[in-house]
Formats: structure tokens, C-alpha cells, sequence
């Protein structure tokens, strides 16, 4: 499936300690302007002010088999952390448009992002199939948009506010991806932490210039103890389309934590 030295740009954070629920925050300030206590933060004029969307991009292509063509979209997407605090259960809304501008129904995508770092980015992607064509007859997807519908706390880079006991957010361990033909890709992950994990694997694709040509997901992983490693399985890359089978798979890893429980989030877009 092309080069096997592809580049890994995994990146996968600590587990918040015991609890994501709703408790008493330290109401230290933050780049967003204060983000209050823990069950009262202060709301943002705007989600870019804490998560900015940098970049992203799709592929469509067709697969034809006797009888049967089917068209498939590709995509993926990069978010960065541009405050000095941690960000909790972050979602964003992937749309693709027509040639029109507007939305091609049923394409629509959402995920979630559970804890990004103060200047970390994340990316994350996807490949399904969006139209059977046995009729000639498919949507035209022209472009995307992605948006940034909730960002619902604001954690110290020490984790002061939220992980009960207190410690500070760090990296784990990871390994290269593993591509074999028509296999999963995999990245092992060794967590370098002291309370266990099921950390998830998403990924961009990238073409030979460097633009997003699609992207994977993956399912958790099985629990990972203090210092061991497990495999993480991606899904979703389809060896049918060039550009995608000889692209750069870049990496990301999200600790999984599940989701955060506020009274009130600290940015939602309803």
C-alpha cells in the first residue's frame, strides 16, 4: 500500500483521573477570558477563541465491480488547541455542500474529541460510501465545512479544576503505523500513565502535496495498564482510490475518557 515509512504524527493524552462529571472548579483564568468555576464557566464570544479549525479536505471516487458502481467520500480534518487551557469533550459537525453551496442530505458527520491539549492539534477522519450509482444518479459534493458545535469544560494544564486527585495532562507513547495491503492499518500505544486507558487512533490522509485526501477512525482499544501497550485498529481506508493508497497516513490518539457533565458548557452552538 506505498511507502511503508509513513509519517506518524500521533499524539495521545492522560486519562482524567477518577471523574469527568461536574465539580468545584479552582476559577483559574484562561486565554478565553476566565472560564469560572466548574459548574459555572464563563462563556466564550466564539469556539475559535479555544479549539480553531486548521485544516481539512475530501476525496470522492468510484468503485465499479459487475454490476455494481458505488461512490465513496473520503475526508479528515485538523483542530488546534489555541488557549492556554486543556479542552474537554470537544464535538465538531463536518458538512459536505454541493455545487450550489448547499448541504447534500445525509452526508453529514459529527465527532467528538474528549481532551485536546493547549497548542495540540487533532485530526480525525472518515470513508464511507455515499451514493449507489446503479442508476447513474449521485449527489455532486463540491466542498465541506467543519464546525466547532461544543467545547463543554476548560481544564489547568495540572489538571487542577477537574481530575480529582490533581496531575498534570502529558503524551503517551506511540509507535509507527503498521500498513499492510488490504489490512488495517495499526499504531501501537503504550500508556506511560498511572491509571489505565482505552485511547482511540484517528488519522488524516495526505496526498504527495500535502493536502487532506481523507481520513480513519478507529474503535478503543482494550484497557491499557500503567506501562503496557495495545494496538489500535483503524477503519476506513479504501486501497481502491490512489490517492488514498499511496498517501501519508498522519496520526492522532485521543485518551477516550468519555464525556464531561456541566451545567453549563463553555461553548455550545445549538
Amino acid at each position: 500500500m506505498g511507502d511503508r515509512s509513513r509519517k506518524l504524527v500521533a499524539v495521545v493524552v492522560a486519562a482524567l483521573a477518577v471523574t469527568t462529571a461536574c465539580s468545584e472548579g479552582s476559577g483559574s483564568s484562561s486565554a478565553a477570558g476566565g472560564a469560572g468555576d466548574g459548574d459555572n464557566p464563563k462563556e466564550i464570544a466564539s469556539a475559535d477563541e479555544v479549539i480553531e479549525v486548521v485544516d481539512q479536505g475530501f476525496a470522492t471516487y468510484r468503485v465499479e465491480k459487475p454490476g455494481i458502481k458505488s461512490d465513496y467520500l473520503s475526508y479528515g480534518f485538523v483542530v488546534e488547541n489555541v488557549s492556554d487551557e486543556v479542552a474537554l469533550t470537544v464535538r465538531a459537525r463536518v458538512e459536505f455542500l454541493d455545487e450550489a453551496g448547499e448541504p447534500v442530505e445525509d452526508a453529514s458527520q459529527g465527532h467528538e474529541f474528549s481532551v485536546v491539549l493547549p497548542g495540540q492539534r487533532m485530526g480525525v477522519g472518515g470513508s464511507d460510501m455515499y451514493a449507489d450509482t446503479t442508476s447513474d444518479v449521485r449527489p455532486t459534493i463540491a466542498d465541506m465545512t467543519v464546525e466547532i458545535t461544543l467545547i463543554t469544560a476548560l481544564d489547568t494544564p495540572d489538571g487542577e479544576r477537574y481530575r480529582k486527585p490533581p496531575g498534570a495532562y502529558a503524551e503517551l507513547e506511540v509507535g509507527d503505523p503498521v500498513v499492510g495491503g488490504a489490512d488495517p492499518a495499526t499504531v501501537e500505544v503504550t500508556n506511560t500513565y498511572d491509571v489505565p486507558l482505552k485511547p482511540k487512533a484517528t488519522a488524516v490522509v495526505r496526498d504527495a502535496d500535502g493536502t487532506i485526501v481523507g481520513g480513519m477512525d478507529s474503535n478503543a482499544t482494550a484497557q491499557v495498564q500503567p506501562g503496557d501497550s495495545a494496538q489500535a485498529e483503524f477503519f476506513g481506508l479504501h486501497v481502491d482510490e490512489k490517492r488514498l493508497a499511496e498517501g501519508t497516513i498522519e496520526c492522532y490518539a485521543d485518551p477516550n475518557l468519555g464525556r464531561m457533565i456541566t451545567r453549563t458548557p463553555v461553548w455550545h452552538d445549538v
